[in-house]
């Protein structure tokens, strides 16, 4: 870490703190985050904050909206209060002798140079791809120093979560979670929430740039926790891979060979209404449409259930849409409308009809399972910028979206 030049004097600082006075707040939690998540951020020219508290504790957050420095903390999920000189962040006021040193960084490799700010929040202009740092500090044990740097990996502690049996949840309370890939292979694991957006738990596995496709299933290995599906590319072969609590896998078993034939691949649930889940998968050469069995074997009882889908750009499911107690399959046509596909007796699909549109602006639309909290697989749409929304299931229509991540771009797969 290289400091540039401190260029405020600290009887300044210490004028300031007696104007402003201590403020005594009940201090709120940070969602933590790490370096992966920060070189997430940076690589989508969005600004990374990070904020660091007097015994060391880091937290952070990906600011999309930068007009200053004050804008960049609150767009990245801290709360503040103090205009140009920041009294308290996420609760954490000035007191004697303490105040918020205010730093801006530009990240060099693995290193960063650090300047200490020498204008207020609201004066400065943060750079995209850059760094703006907090550092709660004793101005009386000498000069300021920045945040340390980089942030140290973060990973969920290996813990034994609540079995719940729900689609997607590995933490244990009832809500979809969801996992990402990035740019070195690391796979990345966010809790999700049923009010406010996804908070990254940390890595919680490596080498995962081989994969070319994942995608979560309802409980395949009897245990109870939901599971994940993925196609490695070198080979392009099929894994289970079986839950085993606060985001952690473990690889289980091989249970399909040369799939690099089909350009998608979807868990669509019991499409005939039976306790019997199918996958779906489209093949790249002709669109001809196919489905699966899925046992804790493999894929068995290939039927061909459709052709003519080269048109489609995306599909997907989250599960009953009609209220049929069937699962229904969902697909994007290259307009960016969304159509939904009714399951059907036999395990067939209906005819289809149009439930969206505007699609096209999305570079990926999954369902990690529900979100809202009322039982039902969600919809989840990560748009080009890499914002991510969530839109309700609910029965036949969907809410309005609901924002629950940003800088997602440098994530290569999600699920």
């Amino acid at each position: 870490m290289r400091i540039r030049r401190l260029a405020l004097a600290l009887g300044v600082v210490a004028s300031l703190l007696v104007t402003q006075g201590t403020v005594a707040r009940a201090e709120t939690p940070i969602t933590p985050a790490n370096a992966q998540a920060a070189e997430a951020c940076l690589a989508a020219d969005n600004v990374w904050v990070v904020v660091q508290d007097q015994t060391g504790k880091q937290a952070g957050g990906c600011a999309t909206e930068f007009t200053n420095g004050r804008a960049a903390l609150i767009s990245a999920g801290f709360t503040v209060t103090g205009t140009d000189f920041i009294e308290s962040i996420n609760g954490h006021p000035v007191a004697a002798n303490h105040f918020w040193s205010y730093w801006n960084g530009e990240v060099d490799g693995t290193d960063i140079d650090w300047t200490f700010s020498e204008v207020g929040a609201t004066l400065s202009t943060p750079q995209p791809g850059t760094v703006e740092g907090w550092h709660y500090v004793d101005w009386t044990a000498g000069p300021a120093t920045a945040p340390d740097w980089p942030m140290n990996p973060l990973e969920p502690p290996r813990i034994s979560t609540p079995v719940t049996r729900v689609l997607g949840d590995h933490t244990g309370d009832r809500v979809a979670d969801i996992y990402a890939i990035d740019g070195q292979g690391r796979l990345q694991f966010f809790a999700g929430s049923t009010t406010g957006g996804l908070t990254h738990l940390g890595q919680v596995g490596a080498g995962w740039g081989a994969m070319t496709y994942i995608t979560q299933v309802a409980d395949v290995d009897g245990d109870g926790r939901s599971d994940l599906l993925a196609r490695r590319g070198d080979d392009n072969s099929l894994w289970l891979f079986r839950s085993t609590g606060n985001g952690y896998l473990s690889g289980w078993k091989k249970v399909g060979q040369n799939w690099g034939g089909m350009d998608m691949i979807v868990p669509v649930g019991s499409l005939d209404g039976s306790s019997t889940q199918y996958v779906v998968a489209r093949r790249a050469s002709d669109g001809a449409l196919f489905r699966y069995v899925m046992t804790p074997n493999g894929l068995t009882g290939i039927a061909h259930i459709g052709k003519n889908w080269n048109g489609m750009t995306q599909l997907l499911s989250v599960g009953d849409f009609t209220g049929d107690g069937r699962s229904d399959l969902l697909a994007i046509r290259g307009d960016g409308t969304l159509w939904m596909y009714a399951g059907a007796p036999g395990a067939n699909i209906a005819s289809g009809r149009q439930v969206g549109r505007g699609w096209d602006g999305f570079a990926l639309a999954f369902s990690p399972g529900d979100l809202s909290g009322d039982g039902r697989p969600d919809l989840v749409g990560k748009r080009n910028d890499g914002t991510l929304f969530t839109y309700v299931n609910r029965i036949g229509s969907w809410s309005l979206p609901r924002q629950i991540a940003t800088g997602t771009q440098a994530y290569t797969l999600m699920a």
